[in-house]
């Protein structure tokens, strides 16, 4: 058996490999990242490694168990990465390049086992260009399937009838924002038209609950964007319960409401989050404008949660301490109290485009140049209207 750090030492010469013992940070004394050094034969930068196509390990439920959160359902990832770019998002930056399974392979795992729901996992499932024939394939078999998501401007009758055909009964709209503006700033490339068209759709395909995703804290949002949700989602309950009425059944809409909240390596990791009382404020301003919507319900926003997540995604190996305790379990304000970390230093703040990141030793598809030159574009548009 070879020792800790011997083995260690062999894991390093691996391709795509990265041991955090094997490099020391200086740090500023503004708590920033001076730079980085490493151990003697050991590589100074490590490279992420992707396989070419998922076809070489395709990813799906090879364990099902009625313990599990999806203990009825065949899960089969068709897609990897997102060729969309939203601004915020970590599928598109983190999985270059874009790659889907191909169709014959999604039937022939599909097939394994044929008494289960199936699941179509992706970013987009809707963009898959060939979700259509997955549909006729699975209701010529009588496979009932859901999506993990869709977009709003590429949801095909086909696949709403073959939804509808395997039972669900709510599908997820997801506006992130309410205004054209703030859309077209984060890089959502979708229109009010196409969000109001889809949920006509929906409605008519006799899918009768929908639930609206949006986020709050966008960087460059104002207030006005954010009472511009009230407004859009009122449009949508009116076309959607106009939709429904052949079915002389009232449609639901539930409003899910998310903090932003920046993500390695995407080019609105530069921007911090909003403090905990500025989200809740604006949650408040949603909920009183939309507390008078009959079949219109707001979901619980956890501000914490969000948070936390923000110091996952922004933290670096200062934060183990603070993991550590949260494992025993600690509360986060109790770990953070214990600790003394420094929320607004991790999760609040912008980072300067010069800083030293706590992944820059670890080189990927995406140039830090590149995310930070999409980030140019944001302020662009945000100044442009």
């Amino acid at each position: 058996t070879l020792p800790k750090k011997e083995l260690l030492k062999k894991l390093a010469k691996i391709k795509g490999v990265y041991v955090p013992s094997f490099y020391s940070v200086k740090y500023n004394d503004n708590g920033t990242i001076n730079s980085f050094s490493h151990e003697p034969r050991i590589k100074p930068e490590v490279n992420i490694t992707m396989a070419k196509d998922l076809t070489v390990a395709p990813a799906y439920s090879y364990i099902i168990s009625k313990d599990a959160l999806f203990s009825d359902m065949l899960l089969i990832e068709i897609s990897r990465g997102c060729r969309r770019f939203c601004r915020f998002c970590a599928a598109s930056y983190n999985y270059l390049p874009y790659k889907k399974l191909p169709v014959e392979e999604v039937k022939r795992i599909s097939a394994l086992l044929e008494d289960k729901k199936i699941g179509l996992v992706g970013a987009a499932v809707s963009d898959y260009e060939e979700i259509d024939e997955l549909c006729s394939f699975f209701g010529e078999k009588k496979r009932r399937f859901s999506v993990s998501s869709f977009r709003a401007d590429s949801l095909s009758d086909t696949l709403l009838a073959g939804l509808k055909d395997s039972g669900l009964k709510t599908l997820t709209i997801a506006p992130e924002a309410g205004s054209q503006r703030l859309r077209d700033i984060i890089r959502k490339g979708i229109t009010q038209i196409d969000i109001l068209s889809s949920a006509r759709r929906i409605a008519e395909a006799g899918i009768l609950n929908i639930k609206l995703y949006y986020m709050i804290g966008l960087p460059f949002e104002s207030v006005d964007d954010v009472m511009e949700i009230v407004t859009l989602t009122k449009k949508i309950r009116d076309v959607f319960l106009n939709a429904s009425k052949k079915f002389r059944r009232a449609g639901k809409i539930s409003v899910g409401i998310s903090p932003f909240v920046p993500k390695a390596r995407t080019p609105f990791f530069f921007k911090g989050m909003l403090p905990v009382k500025e989200i809740k404020n604006r949650v408040k301003r949603i909920s009183d404008g939309l507390r008078q919507e009959p079949n219109v319900t707001l979901e619980k926003v956890s501000a914490n949660d969000a948070l936390l997540e923000a110091l996952l995604a922004r933290g670096d190996r200062r934060l183990s301490a603070l993991i550590e305790l949260m494992a025993e379990p600690m509360s986060l304000k109790q770990s953070i109290k214990r600790t003394n970390i420094d929320l607004g230093f991790y999760a609040l703040r912008d980072i300067s485009s010069d800083e030293t990141l706590p992944f820059d030793m670890i080189k990927s598809q995406i140039k830090k140049s590149a995310l930070l030159k999409e980030l140019h574009k944001a302020k662009k548009n945000a100044l442009f209207f």
